[in-house]
């Protein structure tokens, strides 16, 4: 059954770059436990499992200070590193409750407006030949920005975490970035992420999402237990 499900997976690959491909932006459809039943069958999930395997496969025993961040990855690393330095513009504000402070909402309300010339930078380093990235800006933006934490709830967890790795399988799927770039973007860019969100839950006090108290490895992250193992 899994190597029926591999085999699909591996010819659902479709050309992103071309008049055909629509992109959407993407919406919640795992809502309870039959869809979320469904997805675990889907070729989707066997997919984005695959691409979980083989980048903790990528990090099997490397260091991160002996991974190189080459320079089609660069643009994203400097994203990251700018969006930190944008917290010294939205500093906490005063308020009654200690957690959840509302000045996260203005940071990531200046995230949002510069996302689309952000994320054109980004793809025009990885891939300068492809022709519709404004129209994969349009879905893959959504994923990024879901990753920073609940701009409703004020909180942050391990479905957010979750988020970013699925932006940069959708990076690798579209053809942007590619199995090469495997150790990098978990050595470099999504340690570079780790590093942001974790000034993030201090500097705004984001309330852990979801909590499993002694039953979870990590109040807000998960896959970061999933890498660090492999790189043993």
């Amino acid at each position: 059954m899994i190597k029926m499900m591999q085999q699909k997976a591996m010819a659902a690959n479709l050309n992103f770059d071309s008049d055909e491909h629509k992109y959407i932006k993407p919406v919640k459809k795992i809502i309870d436990a039959a869809s979320h039943g469904q997805f675990q069958h889907s070729m989707q999930c066997m997919d984005f499992t695959m691409f979980l395997v083989e980048t903790q496969k990528a990090v099997k025993t490397k260091k991160m200070t002996q991974t190189e961040l080459p320079a089609r990855l660069q643009p994203l690393f400097d994203w990251l590193e700018k969006i930190q330095a944008w917290l010294e513009d939205v500093p906490p504000i005063e308020q009654p409750m200690r957690f959840g402070n509302k000045a996260f909402r203005k940071w990531v309300d200046k995230i949002a407006a510069a996302i689309d010339a952000d994320l054109l930078v980004i793809c025009e380093a990885a891939k300068p030949e492809f022709a519709h990235k404004a129209e994969a800006i349009y879905e893959l933006k959504e994923y990024l920005l879901e990753s920073f934490g609940s701009y409703e709830r004020i909180d942050y967890g391990t479905g957010h975490e979750l988020n970013f790795i699925i932006f940069l399988y959708c990076m690798c799927k579209v053809g942007f970035y590619g199995v090469d770039d495997y150790e990098p973007l978990i050595n470099k860019i999504f340690q570079r992420y780790l590093l942001l969100m974790r000034r993030l839950q201090t500097y705004y006090y984001l309330e852990p999402a979801g909590s499993h108290g002694v039953w979870g490895l990590d109040d807000y992250q998960h896959l970061a237990f999933l890498y660090g193992g492999a790189q043993l």
